[in-house]
Parts: structure tokens; C-alpha cells; sequence
């Protein structure tokens, strides 16, 4: 029998993203990273820009760096269409809902 895998640690994302706030998250997400976090849920988030989206796409090539796969869960439909807009829906690591 294989040995079972251990849950990722959440991180919950704030419940604002964008240009005032974007550094600020994009650093404690990157603790989060480091300390293990594998998974970023966006269920806090209740506004974001296009920030949100350089956010997402920023910690899934920190994660690669890291030579680990992170997923992002509860992400809004708004956060989604920006990435359709952009052409990067599918570079995200968003698990489907």
C-alpha cells in the first residue's frame, strides 16, 4: 500500500487584490509558498483588478522555481474572464469547480 499524501497547507488570499495592495499579498503569499502552502484560496477575495491575475500567474512561477504545483480554488468568475481576456485561462493553476 502507498503511503498517503499529506495535505497542502492554505494560504487564504485577502479580500482585496489590486495596485494598492498587490505587493503586500504577493509577499505573504511567497511566505506561504516557502512555509509549504501548496494551496491559495481566493473565497476571502471580494475585489481585485488585473493585479489579481500578475498575482496568480507570478506564485505559479515561484511555484515552478520551486520545482512544486500549486492550485487556486474559490476563484471568481471575474478573476476567470480577466484571464480569458488576457489569453492566460490557461497558464492558471485554478481547479475546477
Amino acid at each position: 500500500m502507498g503511503a498517503l499524501a499529506m495535505p497542502s497547507a492554505i494560504h487564504v488570499l485577502p479580500e482585496r487584490i489590486d495596485l494598492t495592495t498587490v505587493q503586500e499579498v504577493l509577499a505573504a503569499a511567497s511566505n506561504a509558498l516557502e512555509n509549504g502552502s501548496r494551496v491559495f484560496d481566493f473565497s476571502a477575495v471580494n475585489q481585485l483588478d488585473s493585479t489579481a491575475l500578475a498575482l496568480v500567474l507570478a506564485c505559479a512561477r515561484m511555484a515552478r522555481e520551486r520545482h512544486v504545483e500549486i492550485r487556486c480554488i474559490n476563484v471568481s468568475d471575474n478573476l476567470l474572464s480577466l484571464a480569458r481576456l488576457y489569453g492566460v485561462d490557461t497558464f492558471l493553476p485554478v481547479e475546477a469547480s
